[in-house]
């Protein structure tokens, strides 16, 4: 911060005097970047020079902006595709990517770069080859990653890809095929995971002493040992294309080549993204609710006999919310403790379908599925608070997170494993400073009126939605 003095009226006095006040002083990369976009013959907004300047500081002091070799940032006015394609970090030959066959729609302040639907040749070329670009830097086989940074995907199995664009190469895909497995390491190339994500924001792929790891929002979805490989990728990065196949339906705010980063360090680049991508206006967390569980969430196999008529939805409706996800699989919850809720395959399985649903308010419920398997309050406690602190971690406001508690089934009858388990629930929401909605409560009378075998039938779902409502009405942004 830099001290400068300005000539000031005091309120009411109808005095002028001289008084010393603290401006942010202009980053130099972030004045190199502006001056590169001038150069390339492009306008970039104040307002977006402005916000990066401001986020920059807790970039450059988490060491995150030290190990960045390049790094792209499309910014600039809806349609300016001049701007929108110089990169913030150069790396490379070109100061700016190349936008193969993107029109002047295809960029919004809203979204970013968006490819738009349906398989197409769109692509964007970085001209970063990392065995040869000049400011590789440190740069080696067994020591190197990437990221990308989505904005937008849609529920198919299309979505944002960054890789190189020949055979037996690496590459990270972050796809949304609307089910629900997340992070899931699918095979290595060049050493590297080739991930497989369904979720948005920051998704990385990097190569570690000798261990290729994938990540979402700064945590590991996956990791494998394998052998180095001998020669870092001579062929140029793209995003939208791998292995030669296009990818679409998508949209990209940038991406990051990179050395090795920390999972903190992973963090607050994806916390400068999103930082600056919602103070220039840019959709990160959509005004929608979505909550993720275990069956207790999905209106399958048994359940409302409308679709849209489950209780997540009749939420959404009443409060107004733009839109509404759920999540869910029966036996498959955030506290089931069976074998498919390992830490890759459980609590890494909610993380990645939240961030793949990037909803303003988020609800965790507990189901019975998750309940009789856990067994215990204390297990429930060791699965849930994993899963809030990667989640508060990675940028979710406490203030739109919250749990809910136990629905008393007749298919969990210990209603004392019930009551210890909804007080856990209690406490991990104090601890956690997030909302707790209490379904039912005080008494089971009634309960099997609302109930297809373990599933609730149409009434159960207006219930539940109504106790829910009851719930948050009074909160902040509910």
């Amino acid at each position: 911060m830099a001290a400068i003095w300005r000539t000031v009226k005091y309120p009411g006095s109808g005095i002028w005097k001289s008084a010393r006040s603290s401006v942010q002083a202009i980053d130099a990369d972030v004045a190199a970047y502006a001056a590169a976009v001038t150069a390339a013959g492009g306008s970039l907004p104040t307002a977006h020079q402005a916000a990066l300047n401001m986020y920059m500081p807790a970039l450059k002091a988490s060491g995150a902006w030290a190990l960045i070799k390049e790094m792209w940032f499309p910014l600039g006015n809806a349609g300016d595709l001049v701007t929108a394609a110089v990169k913030f970090r150069n790396g490379a030959a070109s100061a700016s990517v190349t936008l193969t066959n993107f029109v002047t729609g295809d960029y919004t302040i809203a979204m970013g770069v968006d490819a738009g639907a349906g398989n197409s040749s769109k692509k964007v070329v970085t001209d970063f080859v990392p065995s040869t670009s000049a400011t590789n830097g440190a740069l080696t086989a067994a020591e190197w990653g990437f990221s990308a940074y989505v904005t937008r995907q849609n529920t198919s199995g299309t979505g944002c890809s960054m890789g190189t664009v020949t055979n037996a190469s690496a590459y990270l895909q972050v796809v949304g095929n609307g089910s629900f497995v997340g992070g899931k390491l699918v095979n290595l190339q060049n050493g590297l995971p080739s991930q497989s994500f369904q979720g948005r924001r920051l998704s990385t792929t990097q190569q570690t002493g000798g261990v290729a790891y994938g990540y979402m929002g700064g945590y590991v979805q996956g990791s494998a040992t394998n052998a180095a490989p001998s020669a870092l990728p001579s062929v140029s990065m793209s995003v939208f294309s791998t292995n030669n196949a296009f990818w679409s339906n998508g949209a990209s705010s940038g991406y990051i080549i990179h050395a090795p980063m920390t999972p903190a360090q992973l963090r607050a680049l994806q916390t400068f993204y999103d930082n600056v991508c919602q103070t220039i206006g840019r959709t990160i967390f959509a005004d929608a609710l979505v909550a993720v569980g275990d069956s207790y969430v999905a209106p399958t196999p048994t359940g409302p006999s409308v679709p849209g008529n489950d209780w997540v939805a009749l939420v959404a409706a009443a409060r107004g919310y733009g839109g509404y996800q759920l999540k869910g699989t029966s036996g498959i919850g955030w506290a089931n403790g069976s074998s498919n809720m390992t830490p890759f395959n459980g609590v890494n399985i909610i993380f990645s379908n939240i961030l793949n649903n990037p909803a303003k308010r988020v609800v965790l419920p507990l189901g019975v599925n998750d309940a009789n398997s856990a067994g215990s309050a204390a297990a429930v406690t060791a699965a849930a608070q994993p899963l809030l602190t990667m989640l508060i971690q990675s940028g979710y406001p406490t203030q739109y997170l919250a749990l809910a508690t136990l629905y008393p089934w007749t298919g969990l009858p210990d209603q004392t494993l019930a009551a210890s388990i909804a007080q856990a629930e209690r406490d991990l929401a104090t601890a956690n400073g997030i909302g707790l909605i209490e379904f039912f409560t005080g008494s089971t009378a009634g309960v099997t009126s609302y109930e297809v075998g373990i599933h609730k039938n149409d009434a159960g779902h207006v219930a539940l939605s109504n106790d829910a409502v009851a719930a948050i009405s009074s909160w902040a942004g509910w």
